[in-house]
């Protein structure tokens, strides 16, 4: 024990007496033996027990920030100078026994109950209709939108801050209470029971024709964004489609002009919409027939009989159309698939071809197959994967994606941890 106190007081003696003025800070991607002595302090002190690489990782930030949470300094996962005086001081407490819920990383794919608990806290707060326990694409939807609305980093990952303005006080729900309030706003496929008053409104006034959409859906369809958009133009309101609390307090006056000659009939989606995987809509359904019209879609072959849903084969259907079509397949119906898909020069789908596009190579986080491996052991020949601190095992860790955006990093590619075609061809794979 004495040795390595001893031992652990020379790396400390080392590591500040470089800097006397301790003017420096150690951050997230950091590396060097300044790192490392970091790293063997912190075990020593009980916070940190993962392998002393010399690289700040995930793992390292989570035990700095357990270190300044139990010793009353600034929570920002940064070694500063203030930081590691008290570290330097020997006087550290001892860590919390029992992990606190705020550190858990919850991200799209995860399947658990902690997953539930935070889709059941998003739609108490109104960020999300259901709740199960996937992390699917409507809980990453919500959590940005609750990351965005709550000035939290918009990744769509419910890391640490996220879970503590999440389950603390002072949390902003999506939408107030009071729909007179400045801060009131509902937009294109929100969904409330604000979204079903406020289409019975619309029918009453006449811009909502019942015969086009039934308005009993809490869903703020494209529909319901055309008709808010004829309400605000003929009431001398700015014509977005989004109801903010101007919108709404017209809407509900004595003196809300109703609708003229006709409501808004949009028989296509516009430009300025996005159609994607799990979404309910009725232009899911104009999009679906366009895509049987040139032969990428039938109802009849998908398990999914809901029409306005978009379902898996939709989504194999649409990349099959943009890769016949020279668009990025990636099977969401965004502003330039959908006016590609609408337009006079759409293509086809080739008679006799049955199949539809392949995914776009992509290799990401948790995903675990033999082209991970190959990953892995490329970066290890190119010394940019450390075998001491982690084995080559198929899965794609944590460890790998900050690996990757080294890589990616030093090629002047985008650095997201995400291998896609450009990364794998510049690792050497055809």
């Amino acid at each position: 024990m004495k040795k390595r106190l001893i031992a652990t007081m020379l790396c400390l003696i080392m590591l500040f007496s470089v800097v006397p003025s301790m003017a420096y800070e150690l951050r997230y991607k950091d590396t060097g033996t300044r790192v490392g002595m970091l790293q063997n302090q912190l075990k020593y002190l009980g916070y940190y027990n993962g392998p002393i690489s010399n690289k700040f990782g995930y793992e390292l930030y989570l035990a700095v920030r357990s270190f300044q949470r139990v010793n009353g300094l600034k929570v920002d996962g940064i070694a500063g100078p203030n930081t590691l005086a008290v570290i330097n001081s020997l006087d550290g407490k001892t860590p919390i026994p029992k992990p606190s819920p705020d550190v858990k990383r919850l991200r799209y794919g995860d399947k658990n109950e902690d997953v539930k608990k935070v889709q059941e806290r998003l739609k108490e707060l109104g960020y999300l209709a259901d709740a199960d326990d996937e992390f699917d694409i409507e809980m990453y939807n919500a959590v940005t939108s609750f990351q965005k609305n709550n000035n939290l980093r918009k990744d769509g990952i419910v890391g640490e801050h996220t879970w503590s303005v999440l389950f603390g006080s002072g949390t902003k729900p999506k939408t107030p209470a009071d729909p007179k309030s400045a801060g009131f706003r509902l937009q294109y496929n929100d969904r409330s029971a604000y979204v079903t008053q406020l289409k019975n409104k619309l029918v009453e006034l006449g811009y909502f024709n019942k015969d086009k959409e039934q308005p009993i859906s809490d869903v703020y369809t494209y529909y319901t964004v055309e008709c808010v958009r004829a309400f605000q133009k003929n009431n001398g309101l700015k014509s977005d489609g989004i109801v903010g609390s101007l919108t709404w307090n017209k809407l509900f006056s004595g003196s809300a002009k109703p609708a003229g000659s006709g409501a808004p009939s949009p028989s296509v989606p516009a430009a300025n919409i996005r159609l994607q995987y799990k979404q309910r809509d009725p232009q899911v359904k104009l999009l679906k027939n366009r895509l049987a019209a040139l032969g990428y879609y039938s109802y009849d072959s998908d398990p999914v009989k809901e029409t306005d849903l978009y379902s898996y084969r939709t989504v194999s259907s649409v990349r099959s159309f943009q890769d016949n079509n020279g668009l990025k397949a990636d099977g969401i119906a965004g502003p330039n698939t959908l006016s590609k898909l609408y337009g006079p020069d759409a293509k086809a789908k080739p008679s006799g071809d049955t199949t539809t596009s392949k995914k776009p190579f992509r290799l990401q986080y948790k995903d675990k197959n033999s082209n991970v491996t190959k990953l892995q052991q490329r970066l290890v020949e190119l010394k940019f994967f450390d075998t001491s601190r982690e084995a080559v095992s198929g899965e794609y860790t944590y460890y790998t994606v900050t690996c990757v955006e080294a890589f990616q990093k030093s090629k002047g590619l985008q650095e997201d941890g995400v291998v896609g075609p450009k990364t794998w061809e510049a690792l050497g794979f055809k």
